[in-house]
């Protein structure tokens, strides 16, 4: 062996289903003083690799190939390999479960690579990517189930099979993993001598054998976060997992391995990916509603859930078309889509869910006709209402619904419906003495209400905001119709009479009068529900006081302020179809004094516009703005959010540039629409909230306050393109998944300038092809070269400045941070970390190379491509 210097004994890709190849111990080749290459991947070589391994080679300062990959080689990697000054040790594939510092710090091993991590060696626990170690064009990923990549170079996340955990080792993984330290209750939890189920949460049950296997997890609203490890599928008897109300992500790789799976709860949590869940066959009950998919599709993987048959998506911000496929799922007793963005028709196909008893689509975007439902024969609840959506709504004429024997609840309202009721409305019902529901409000129905209605003794129909021109002959005398109201009021009880209205459009209680409506804007329908020359007279008294408390006689601008000219014409007043005053817009116009809370109480209001003037705006009254969507108040000593979080339909604030200090309000979690949030250059301090139910936002704009702690991912926002968190004192690194739900296809505008962070930059952010980048003045210490490809990063500055266009290097400064078409990477000796602006308090003034910057062999790693040997 002593003159070997070349062995080869490896297996090729398709080989591998075949015989193990070569078996028994690694050897230590300690006698082969010559050998500079060794080939033996993919082969079924095990035990540790030896302490003596290569010990007797005459030449550790040439260059040694050592492929070992897809063996069974495990344990340690010796220390005495460091004595190699150059070496390609390719080990992806194994179960190695320790990598030595002084083999991470051989720099010029792996072509250079090790420089910048010692994933370049061997990917992390946690960690995988198909050979096993980072390259110069392939990254290490995170596996969403850690114990599925317990060793060093793992190619996959599931490389652990079922019988290699135990119960409790499954259990007290996932308590680790999501933060059972901190959870509201963990009684028993990890306790020796108790066993896990008696553990809280945590049921069991009898198995075959007499031995107890845990059936149930019930762990909702614990406070449980991190990332909820896939393995927890391998329990082998789990009915039941109930996570939901969690801050927590999940994946599904393994979901496969747990057959006796039946109802899986994750609703209110930040999942983003469905991605395996397909393979959940068995699986009865899904409840995932308030997930984090906004501005997606329906995954596909639900669609071949074909065992379903309860299905929860509400409030997950779903686009796009509802799946004909829906009709795979032909066992669904109850479908809850409501509160998404889905539009389009509703597909035919839905009717081939004939089991269906209950279908919630109410607050989408549908329109057109109402899909066939007649086969639908077990539906008890219909919901297809839209009153938060400024859309037409589902049209065509209002069908019969006489094929529904068991229809209880049919919600209709704010769709563009037309026709009369038909006579035969809801004939089939079995039962007319039983409760009935139907809303039918805000439509564009005609007619009268029919008198065959008569039959249901217990009935209760909204009609309020339609054209009704009658009330069917005896109806007014049904004592019990409308919860007893008909009773009560009598034909008010049903609608307000035409020329009359309240809120509701008809009379509830003995002071809810429906009331007369003066003028010639009153309507000669039935159920008004609000009287136009009365809004506009209380939009006009309220905007009077505004003029007269806030100094309108100094204003800028006062046009028609201080006339009898109608309200809509007044300057900064702008109105919608139905002569409500929908926006007010008086920025910058020389406002003082204090906004009056009335200004709340203006019904339609939907964007109030008063940054630049010196006032006193307070939020009390604001839950009274139910149509509010923009508020623009920079710039006018704002002190104060409290209240902010009461106004259902914000989605865009601005408050920079004001005087607010102490934390954001939880509060404004409340705000589910909000969609871009402005506080710059105020005096807010303590951590910065996740936002975690703002899963709409696009726009976050945070900078120049006092925030400090570390900085959220914002890896549950999928619409996000505007991240600014500068000049504060954030610390630690920045998160692996950063901003990990958002579109990489949008362009990203991303600013960590002026904090203390550390580290290096998260090689995630590659996934980003236009992506605006400032991170000058923290205490990086590096990134990823691959990032340095980006070419259209920095407006394309990447492309021509190459690394330097990311981060100045050490001991170099730019006005920037970086190197730009405008300024280059100038040297200062003081600089000490990445992206430094200034040099010792003072600009630099000469230009520094990548090249002179950087060692040699760092260069290598982002010009040369190492050569990559890998089997899978």
């Amino acid at each position: 062996m002593s003159s070997l210097e070349v062995l080869s004994i490896e297996r090729q890709p398709d080989e591998l289903a075949g015989e193990p190849g070569l078996v028994g111990s690694l050897p230590a080749f300690h006698r082969a003083p010559r050998l500079r290459e060794l080939y033996l991947a993919a082969n079924s070589l095990g035990g540790t690799i030896p302490s003596i391994f290569l010990s007797g080679h005459s030449d550790k300062s040439s260059e040694v190939i050592v492929d070992l990959q897809q063996n069974l080689v495990h344990g340690a990697i010796p220390e005495v390999l460091a004595d190699f000054s150059q070496m390609q040790l390719l080990l992806g594939g194994n179960r190695i479960s320790a990598v030595p510092n002084s083999v991470c710090e051989m720099k010029d091993w792996m072509d250079g690579l090790l420089q910048s991590g010692c994933d370049a060696l061997l990917c992390g626990p946690g960690t995988f990517n198909t050979i096993g170690r980072r390259t110069s064009t392939e990254d290490c990923q995170p596996c969403t189930y850690r114990a599925s990549a317990l060793w060093y170079g793992s190619t996959r996340c599931g490389a652990i099979s079922p019988e290699q955990l135990t119960q409790e080792e499954i259990l007290r993984e996932f308590f680790e993993r999501t933060g059972g330290n901190d959870w509201k209750k963990a009684d028993n939890w990890l306790q020796n001598g108790i066993t896990v189920c008696e553990w809280f949460g945590v049921d069991c049950e009898p198995n075959s054998e007499g031995k107890d296997d845990v059936v149930k997890i019930e762990l909702s609203g614990n406070n449980l976060s991190g990332t909820i490890p896939s393995y927890m599928f391998y329990l082998p008897s789990l009915r039941v997992l109930n996570l939901s109300g969690n801050s927590v992500t999940m994946g599904f790789g393994d979901i496969k391995d747990s057959k006796s799976l039946k109802e899986l709860y994750i609703d209110s949590t930040n999942v983003i990916s469905l991605e395996g869940l397909n393979e959940a066959t068995n699986l009865r009950v899904l409840k995932m509603d308030n997930t984090a998919f906004n501005g997606r599709q329906i995954p596909t993987e639900l669609y071949s859930l074909t065992a379903l048959e309860f299905l929860d998506i509400a409030q997950c911000g779903f686009t796009g078309t509802l799946s004909p496929s829906i009709e795979n799922l032909s066992n669904l007793k109850a479908f809850v889509a409501s509160h998404n963005d889905l539009s389009g028709l509703i597909p035919d196909s839905i009717a081939s869910l004939t089991v269906l008893r209950n279908l919630l689509l109410s607050e989408n975007n549908f329109f057109g006709p109402l899909a066939p439902l007649e086969s639908l024969v077990s539906l008890e609840g219909l919901y297809l209402s839209a009153r938060e959506r400024a859309t037409s709504g589902m049209s065509g004429t209002l069908p019969a619904f006489s094929n529904f024997p068991n229809l209880r609840n049919l919600d209709l309202g704010s769709n563009s419906l037309t026709g009369e009721i038909p006579s035969n409305f809801l004939d089939s019902v079995e039962n007319p003495s039983d409760v009935i529901r139907i809303l039918l409000d805000s439509n564009l129905l005609t007619g009268s209400i029919p008198s065959e209605l008569g039959i249901y003794e217990r009935f209760n129909i909204d009609l309020a905001n339609n054209k009704i021109e009658g009330i069917g002959d005896g109806l007014c005398d049904e004592t019990l119709w409308m919860n007893g109201a008909v009773g009560k009021f009598s034909c008010p009880g049903l609608l307000c009479l035409p020329g009359t209205f309240n809120v509701n459009g008809r009379q509830m209680t003995e002071d809810d009068l429906c009331n007369e409506c003066p003028g010639d804007e009153n309507s000669t329908f039935y159920g008004s529900t609000y009287c136009s020359a009365l809004e506009k007279e209380q939009a006009t008294r309220i905007l009077k006081s505004m003029y007269d408390t806030m100094g309108g006689s100094r204003w800028y601008n006062q046009e028609g302020w201080s006339s009898s000219t109608d309200v809509c014409e007044w300057y900064g007043v702008e109105c919608n179809e139905g002569s409500q005053v929908g926006s007010i817009a008086l920025g910058a116009n020389n406002l003082v004094g204090s906004l009056p809370e009335e200004i709340y109480e203006i019904s339609g209001l939907e964007s109030l516009w008063l940054y630049s003037n010196p006032i006193t705006v307070g939020f009390s009254g604001i839950e009274k703005a139910k149509t509010l969507r923009s508020l623009q108040l920079d710039s006018t000593g704002l002190t104060s959010l409290d209240g902010i979080g009461g106004a259902p339909a914000l989605s865009e604030i601005d408050v920079r540039f004001n005087r607010i200090d102490g934390k954001l309000p939880s509060e404004l979690g409340k705000l589910s629409r909000l969609e871009s949030f402005f506080c710059e250059s105020n005096q807010l301090s303590g951590t910065l909230p996740k936002f975690e139910q703002n899963r709409k936002l696009i726009s976050l704009r945070v900078g120049d306050n006092n925030f400090s702690g570390t900085l959220p991912a914002f890896n549950v926002h999928p619409k996000m393109q505007t991240l600014d968190v500068s000049e504060n004192q954030f610390i630690g690194e920045l998160s692996p998944n950063i901003l990990a739900a958002a579109d990489p296809t949008n362009p990203m505008f991303f600013d960590v300038s002026g904090n203390l962070l550390t580290g290096e930059l998260p090689s995630g952010l590659k996934r980003f092809t236009d992506l605006a980048f400032y991170a000058r003045d923290n205490k990086f210490e590096g990134f990823p070269p691959v990032l340095c490809t980006q070419a259209n990063w920095n407006n394309g500055d990447v492309e021509m400045f190459g690394c330097d266009a990311i981060l100045c290097p050490p001991q170099s400064t730019s006005p920037i941070g970086r190197a730009s078409v405008n300024t280059s990477c100038e040297p200062c000796r003081d600089s000490t970390y990445f992206g430094s602006s200034v040099c010792n308090g003072s600009s630099s003034s000469s230009t520094v190379s990548f090249e002179k910057a950087f060692p040699s062999t760092l260069v290598t790693i982002v010009v040369v491509v190492a050569a990559v040997y890998f089997y899978s």
